[in-house]
């Protein structure tokens, strides 16, 4: 046994250079990490979409509490807002989500701001209001019963209609407190 054991030299040998070894077997490992990383980017990607689908368009009207503060700055530099105060619903009409041209209603008034130029109706000044629709979206427009009404722009589903019945909501109580009087 002890003549059967011997060293091997470099004469047995096996020669593996230019044979498939484990560099193909690697390649397919990363191609299958990638594979995988590919459909959990897709899986994630659509749980992302559809928990957004229910979030709320930056321009649809909002109550006055969930608006970020900075998008109120512009009606408040144009002096229609205090500092500090929130509107009862506000909507922003700009591209840009700036708040520079913008409709708000308080418990007082509606505000308009349209490029940095701030008007106020209060209730006890309206005449009456109405939403007129049309092929691009909706205006709801809020008459004076002296001087000059107010219109506050909406695209479809923007909530046109909502800011229309608070209107109309907060004219009907002023009327019933008038009556109660």
């Amino acid at each position: 046994m002890a003549g059967r054991l011997q060293l091997l030299d470099d004469r047995d040998r096996i020669d593996t250079r230019g044979q498939p070894g484990c560099g193909l077997g690697l390649y397919a490992m990363l191609l299958i990490v990638g594979f995988v990383a590919g459909i959990a980017g897709l899986v994630f990607s659509t749980v992302a979409l559809l928990s957004a689908a229910g979030q709320q368009d930056p321009r649809e009207l909002m109550a006055g509490h969930e608006v970020e503060a900075w998008r109120l700055q512009p009606m408040r530099d144009a002096g229609l807002l205090a500092e500090g105060e929130l509107p009862l619903s506000w909507h922003d009409e700009t591209e840009d989500f700036s708040g520079r041209t913008a409709c708000a209603m308080t418990d007082r008034a509606v505000l308009r701001l349209e490029e940095g130029q701030g008007r106020s109706l209060s209730f006890e000044d309206m005449g009456g209001v109405e939403i007129l629709a049309g092929a691009s979206g909706e205006v709801v427009v809020i008459a004076a019963r002296q001087g000059e009404g107010l219109g506050c722009r909406f695209l479809k589903g923007q909530g046109g209609n909502r800011f229309l019945r608070q209107v109309q909501v907060e004219l009907l109580r002023l009327e019933q407190e008038r009556a109660g009087r």
